[in-house]
C-alpha cells in the first residue's frame, strides 16, 4: 500500500460513501466457533481479520488510488527528493531532469561490502513460476526452456581491449573496488517521448560486481527514487551475503539505464540491508550489455554501434571505501582481541 494519512479501515468508511461496492460472495458466512476470533471484517460482515487487513478492502482501495479519487488519503511522497540537477546541453535545449543520489563513504555506513550471490533453490519457486521454466517433450520428460539466442552484429563482435595508460597512475597497483555512477530511468522511454526523456537519476556509490548473479538496488536508494512498495513484483528467492547471512528481497522492478546510442533495462532486486553503496550491479546486467569490466583499470568497456563506450569509474570513492573498511576490519580485530584477553583474564580470577 502507498503511504497513507489514515487508517484503512477509516479509509474504508469513506469509500462506502462514494461507491457502491458490490457485496462479496461469502458475505456473512461466519467461520466455526472455535475459529472465531474478536476480529471483525466491515466489508464481509464476519469475525476472521480486521478490515485494514482485508486483502479485498486494500485491492479495492488501491482501484480507486488509482483512478485519482483517494488523493486527499496519500501523503505527499515527491516533496523529499533531491533537487535535479542542472542540464548543461551545448546548444540545445533539453527538458530532462536528472535526480542525483549520493551515498557518503562514512564508516557508520559500512556494515556489509557487498552481496555475493542469490541462491535460487527449485524448492522455493511457486508452480506458477515452474510453468515458466519448464517444459515436457512428447515423453512426458521434463527439459529446460531455453531461449533462442539471436547472433550478434558485426558491431557487437568488436574486440574490447585494455592497456597499461588506462590504469591507474600508469600501472599503479591497488585494491580499489570498481564503483561507477550511471544513469538510471525508472521507466522505458515511448515513442512518444522520444525527444523529452523520462527524469533520470544520476547515482552514485554503485558497486560493479562480476561475482553477483543479481543486481541489487538497495531499499534506502529506492525509496529516495520516490518508488513505492506496491511496484514490486514478488521475488522467488534468497540473497545470501558474503559471510553466509540470508535476506529476502522485497521484491524485484525493472528500470533502464541509458549508454548511448542503446538504453538496456536492468532487473533490479530490491534489498533492505545496511550498505555504503547505492547499488550493486552483477552479471546480469554487464553480460546484457556485452561488457567487459575491470578493477585494475578502473572502467566498463563495451560495443557501440560507432565504436566501444566506457563507464570510468570513481577511483576517489573507491580508495575510500578501501580505507575506512581496512580500519573497521582493524577495529573488529582489536575488539575481539581485547574480549578475550579480558575472559582469559576472568577465567584466571575464577581460578
Amino acid at each position: 500500500m502507498p503511504h497513507l494519512n489514515t487508517a484503512i479501515d477509516k479509509i474504508w468508511e469513506a469509500v462506502i460513501l462514494m461507491e457502491d461496492i458490490p457485496e462479496p460472495p461469502n458475505m456473512g458466512h461466519e467461520p466455526p466457533p472455535g475459529r472465531r476470533s474478536r476480529e471483525f471484517c466491515a466489508y464481509h460482515c464476519f469475525h476472521g481479520h480486521t478490515t485494514s487487513n482485508c486483502r479485498n478492502v486494500q485491492k479495492i482501495i488501491l482501484r480507486m488510488i488509482d483512478q485519482g479519487k483517494l488523493n486527499h488519503f496519500l501523503i505527499p511522497q515527491q516533496q523529499n527528493l533531491p533537487p535535479p540537477l542542472e542540464e548543461q546541453a551545448s546548444g540545445m535545449k533539453t527538458r530532462k531532469k536528472t535526480y542525483l543520489i549520493e551515498v557518503g563513504a562514512k564508516a557508520k555506513n559500512l556494515y556489509r561490502n557487498s552481496i555475493l550471490h542469490s541462491f535460487r533453490s527449485i524448492k522455493d519457486f511457486h508452480d506458477n513460476v515452474l510453468s515458466r521454466v519448464y517444459a515436457r517433450d512428447n515423453d512426458g520428460k521434463e527439459i529446460l526452456n531455453l531461449e533462442k539466442i539471436s547472433p550478434l552484429k558485426d558491431w557487437q563482435r568488436q574486440p574490447i581491449l585494455f592497456n597499461a595508460e588506462e590504469a591507474l597512475g600508469g600501472g599503479e597497483m591497488h585494491e580499489s573496488p570498481l564503483l561507477v555512477k550511471p544513469e538510471i530511468n525508472p521507466k522505458a522511454k515511448t515513442d512518444e517521448e522520444e525527444d523529452d526523456d523520462a527524469d533520470a537519476w544520476a547515482i552514485n556509490m554503485i558497486l560493479i560486481d562480476p561475482g553477483s548473479s543479481v543486481d541489487i538496488l538497495f531499499y534506502h536508494t529506492y525509496k529516495t527514487m520516490g518508488k513505492r512498495d506496491d511496484e514490486l513484483i514478488p521475488s522467488t528467492y534468497k540473497i545470501y551475503g558474503f559471510n553466509g547471512s540470508v535476506n529476502k528481497p522485497k521484491g524485484e522492478i525493472t528500470m533502464w539505464i541509458p549508454l548511448k546510442s542503446i538504453t538496456k533495462e536492468i532487473v533490479f532486486c530490491i534489498v533492505d540491508v545496511e550498505s555504503p553503496y547505492n547499488a550493486l550491479i552483477g552479471r546480469p546486467w554487464i553480460h546484457n550489455i556485452l561488457g567487459v569490466a575491470s578493477t585494475f583499470h578502473q572502467c566498463i568497456k563495451f560495443p557501440l554501434p560507432q565504436g566501444v563506450g566506457i563507464i570510468r569509474g570513481d577511483p576517489i570513492e573507491g580508495k575510500t571505501v578501501m580505507r575506512l573498511m581496512s580500519m573497521k576490519v582493524k577495529n573488529a580485530r582489536i575488539s575481539e582481541e581485547t574480549g578475550k584477553r579480558r575472559y582469559e583474564k576472568e577465567s584466571d580470577v575464577k581460578d
